[in-house]
């Protein structure tokens, strides 16, 4: 594959080179990095999906696939450092091999293009024990860019807390979505979370240490908790009661991934993945970072604060694994453009909601539990951040993307509804993607009990917005 090329919009500051974009901590990497100065290259195999990140039009983009060495010697050259986050972490039987050839050529061609620093988050694990598929991967990866001549910094971390981790999200959902929990002995094991931004920070900082440091640092945040424990502090921090929890004597690794993807769209294989990883203590075995990197601003974040800190995300909900989404579709032949137009111009009558009576019988009930029930209309002009538009709230506008809604009335989960337009070979798409993430049992009865009528009205409000810009 000839790798495309879209070439930086700046040439101030260091060139960094950040693979796995499309995963939680590159997506949260990037920004952070240029707000920090560094010009910034992203590897990957879909521009697509890169399309509604903020940061899209800031970067460069080499896209192709990272098993191929020209793609790699493409994306290297000229870099000062590189972030390797590449883990496919499925269930293929081959996906331990997949990352080690890829680790392999990252290094060498690294090597190669005389890159200064590679850095990489691994995971946790004890030094004596017989490790899953899952961590032992993680530890070939890093033992594999360590040997590759080039400096090389491997940060090992257990669970990184914030929207759209998946080992954090999944946690969330069993606080929040089941009245009780039967779990694994492994509930009561240690682990020591950390914050995402601590992480990014010794991520960051990492590219600074000289070069003779190349070697990997356990890093954590400053308390090592309970599986148990993690899931009463999330609920107290959400407002949730505690959840009773029962522990059978077994991992079971295969039950508990079935049961999390009941309440969560994650993949069994992923989440059998993270479970076989439980049945050791995770914590840090040494604190040697703090004698080469200085701690974040505001010191490191307890399990606690990194939560309270979570749920106040201005992201919140999020793009997690860990929410449950309706996705409806309107293909047109008009051009992305004019179809924008149409979603640019929404509330009030240009809203074209169906069956209007459902929605204002919802908004009255809304009215009698506080709420500021079905209330249309909105200022004139283009949408921005923060702005009213009849019952929702202006969250977020990527223009001629996307737009993302946040409905003002009272529901029991938080909620987002993203309205996107994306340009076809034969003319437009319009999608409007709901992600709910349920308050416990209530907010998952709401969610499934609702879901029928909310499909059919979907899907009249997407028809009817395409048919407005005809």
């Amino acid at each position: 594959m000839v790798p495309w090329h879209r070439d930086p919009v700046t040439t101030d500051g260091r060139l960094a080179l950040v693979t796995g974009v499309t995963g939680y901590i590159g997506a949260q990497l990037v920004p952070r990095l240029r707000a920090d100065g560094w010009r910034v290259r992203v590897l990957t195999r879909d521009a697509d999906r890169l399309r509604d990140a903020p940061w899209a039009d800031d970067v460069e983009v080499v896209v192709g696939d990272a098993a191929e060495r020209a793609v790699l010697d493409e994306a290297t050259s000229g870099v000062d450092a590189a972030w390797f986050l590449i883990h496919s972490m499925s269930g293929a039987r081959d996906y331990a091999a997949r990352d080690r050839d890829i680790a392999e050529s990252f290094g060498e061609s690294c090597w190669a293009n005389g890159v200064s620093r590679i850095v990489y988050l691994g995971g946790l694990y004890p030094s004596h024990a017989k490790l899953s598929r899952h961590l032992v991967s993680r530890r070939e990866v890093g033992d594999i860019l360590l040997s590759s001549g080039v400096p090389t910094t491997v940060l090992q971390a257990g669970i990184v807390v914030g929207v759209g981790s998946v080992s954090y999200d999944l946690l969330r959902t069993m606080a929040e979505a089941l009245p009780a929990l039967v779990a694994p002995d492994w509930i009561d094991h240690l682990v020591q979370p950390i914050s995402i931004d601590d992480a990014l920070h010794y991520l960051i900082a990492a590219a600074d240490l000289p070069a003779d440091v190349s070697r990997a640092f356990d890093i954590g945040g400053p308390d090592a908790l309970s599986y148990r424990d993690l899931l009463h502090v999330y609920a107290e921090e959400a407002g949730l009661r505690r959840r009773p929890i029962v522990t059978v004597p077994v991992l079971m690794p295969r039950a508990t991934a079935l049961a999390a993807g009941i309440v969560a769209p994650v993949p069994t294989t992923l989440v059998s993945a993270l479970v076989a990883s439980l049945a050791h203590d995770m914590v840090c075995r040494e604190n040697d970072i703090a004698e080469h990197l200085p701690e974040p601003a505001e010191g490191r974040l307890t399990f606690r604060d990194s939560v309270a800190r979570a749920l106040e995300s201005p992201d919140e909900p999020g793009d997690g694994p860990a929410d449950v989404e309706d996705v409806r579709t309107v293909d047109t032949s008009l051009p992305a453009g004019e179809l924008w137009r149409a979603v640019e111009a929404i509330g009030g009558s240009s809203a074209a909601y169906p069956f209007a009576p459902l929605w204002w019988a919802r908004g009255t009930v809304d009215r009698v539990l506080g709420g500021p029930g079905f209330a249309m209309g909105r200022e004139d002009g283009a949408l921005d951040r923060g702005d009213l538009v009849d019952f929702w709230t202006v969250d977020r506008v990527v223009p001629g993307r996307s737009v993302r809604l946040r409905p003002r009335m009272k529901i029991p989960g938080r909620t987002l509804v993203d309205l996107s337009v994306e340009p076809t070979e034969a003319g437009s798409r319009l999608v409007i993607r709901t992600s709910f993430r349920p308050h416990g049992a209530i907010g998952m009865a709401y969610w499934y009990g609702f879901l029928p009528g909310h499909v059919v009205l979907f899907q009249r409000w997407a028809e009817r917005l395409a048919s407005s810009a005809r």
